[in-house]
């Protein structure tokens, strides 16, 4: 019997726009929220719309955006203000596993996944394993490689297969808790007991020591068999360490010792996100130049039950590998794709045995009409409100994730999770190029308003946006009956809104919606290629 848990105040564990959608959420469900921040956002939206407040110091480094990634720090204010769970909202501490252990230890409820779903799905190299073992196709991708003064290319575990459970064994990899039967279920460290059969220890990472130079030959012979390539890390998300090489197979011919070097710099690049995120390794994709990457929103509870959505998410126009408007439906799929997609997310959740929300991506190669599975991410999404926007719970009641997270830490039982799908909706990210220590005090704002249109923004008494992070200060969502009413919308919004004092995508965006790939959804991931940010943000 799985203990339902009081939940009556919840501490965002995070700032700026995900801290202002959770503390509104925790209003509409007549719930307190709390939040902490540093000396200079104590203006902030979320911050003045809380019921309760503290405040966090700023790190020895000046630095203050490691003051939202200080688990002890986020714990202890969560703590000081009483709150009985911890939403971590997106970014941050988000998908970290440590933290969501520390706070389960701490006596706090932790709104999201199990630990061991966040590391899964926090390894992209394990996130590969994960998806073939639940029979969904992944893009062809190399070993995982990690530097070595030897020329040893022996495969090495990054943690341990212990027996215990018969020909099973039992999976430990770095920081997996113990092999255990989960109750009421026949699963074993959140697997199904046959897929760790066929599993047979290798959750835990595999790793090939290297030097630079055999990971070179390596990066070599991949592209001669696959053509261009991503050099990843296994541990970056939002575009970190990801390197695109789109011309790199040309360039091997033409000129293989700059093509070495070309390569060589993007190995070290995608490396430092591995260091950054306190590990090590990196390995090769192969690159879909021209591809569709749709979404599938996912939720499942504590008691197995897993629901997709019906609607799909289009990302696919991205800058710099992240995105920047997403929209809902797509039109890159047809109605049996959509159902294979759905099969494909919901075996893959269904597998890791973790309750929560989840965002299951994938990339339509535009050529052939391949589908692969791409990543998971644990947690909720900067494009949420696109899927609630088109999927209904009941007549004029539209789908609110925030509260279906706290519905399932809470342990709400969704044996059936009726929704309609219907209508359209696109979302543009309201980004600020800002000086990366200043910040920038903004003047003259307006943001939109008008019929199908919703905006969340950060901004509280004072307009600034600090240094440090993305400068996705706003979120402009348009809804509509079909995709034509709906970007109307949005792009007359848009043309009302007016941010000075910073350079912004707006115009940019405004330009680009119309576009015709945009408009008939043909556009790719490849539709910003070649752009800088001189092209993306301009003053208004």
């Amino acid at each position: 019997m799985i203990e339902l848990p009081t939940i009556k105040r919840v501490f965002a564990a995070s700032r700026g726009l995900p801290a202002v959608e959770i503390v509104d959420a925790m209003h509409s469900m007549g719930l307190e929220a709390a939040v902490a921040a540093t000396p200079s956002e104590k203006r902030s939206a979320a911050y003045e719309r809380a019921d309760i407040r503290t405040g966090l110091p700023v790190a020895e480094s000046h630095i203050e955006r490691e003051s939202y990634v200080n688990m002890d720090w986020m714990i202890e204010a969560a703590m000081r203000v009483d709150a009985d769970a911890i939403h971590p909202g997106y970014g941050f501490l988000s998908e970290d596993p440590d933290f969501a252990r520390r706070v389960e230890l701490s006596g706090l409820h932790f709104v999201g996944p199990t630990e061991h779903a966040l590391r899964v799905f926090g390894s992209k190299t394990q996130f590969r394993q994960h998806a073939r073992l639940s029979g969904v196709p992944v893009i062809p991708a190399s070993r995982q490689f990690i530097f070595s003064d030897t020329k040893g290319q022996t495969g090495r575990w990054r943690g341990r297969l212990t027996k215990g459970f018969g020909t099973a064994g039992s999976i430990v990899g770095k920081g997996l808790s113990p092999g255990r039967r989960l109750p009421g279920a026949d699963r074993l460290d959140g697997y199904s007991t046959q897929m760790v059969k066929a599993l047979a220890g290798t959750i835990a990472e595999r790793v090939w020591p290297m030097t630079m130079e055999g990971i070179l030959n390596e990066a070599v012979e991949f592209i001669r068999r696959y053509g261009d390539i991503v050099v990843k890390s296994p541990y970056g998300g939002g575009g970190m360490g990801t390197v695109l090489l789109s011309d790199i197979s040309k360039q091997i011919i033409s000129n293989p010792e700059a093509a070495l070097s070309t390569i060589g710099l993007a190995i070290k690049s995608a490396n430092r996100t591995s260091e950054r995120a306190k590990r090590r390794g990196i390995y090769f994709e192969k690159l879909i130049e021209n591809a569709g990457h749709i979404e599938m929103q996912a939720i499942a509870d504590k008691h197995h039950n897993v629901h997709i959505m019906g609607f799909e998410r289009d990302c696919s126009w991205q800058f710099s590998e992240r995105k920047m408007v997403e929209q809902s439906p797509s039109a890159k799929i047809n109605e049996d794709e959509r159902r294979q997609l759905q099969t494909y997310a919901k075996s893959i959740i269904r597998e890791i045995g973790s309750h929560g929300i989840f965002t299951v991506e994938f990339l339509k190669d535009m050529k052939d009409g391949e589908i692969y599975a791409l990543e998971v991410n644990p947690r909720l999404q900067v494009e949420h409100k696109v899927t609630e926007g088109v999927t209904w719970v009941e007549p004029g009641v539209n789908l609110r994730l925030i509260p279906v997270q706290i519905e399932i830490a809470r342990g709400q039982r969704y044996e059936v999770f009726p929704h309609e799908t219907q209508g359209h909706s696109v979302e543009i990210r309201v980004l600020v190029n800002v000086d990366e220590a200043a910040g920038a005090y903004l003047k003259d704002v307006v943001m939109p308003s008008g019929e199908g249109i919703h905006v969340i923004t950060e901004f509280g008494q004072d307009l600034y946006v600090p240094g440090g992070y993305d400068g996705n200060c706003a979120k402009i969502v348009a809804y509509g009956e079909d995709a034509d009413q709906a970007n109307d919308r949005l792009v007359n919004a848009l043309k009302s809104t007016r941010i000075m004092g910073a350079e912004n995508n707006i115009d940019f965006v405004i330009a680009n919606m119309e576009r015709g790939e945009f408009r008939d959804g043909s556009y790719t991931t490849s539709f910003m290629k070649g752009l800088t940010p001189l092209d993306v943000f301009q003053r208004q």
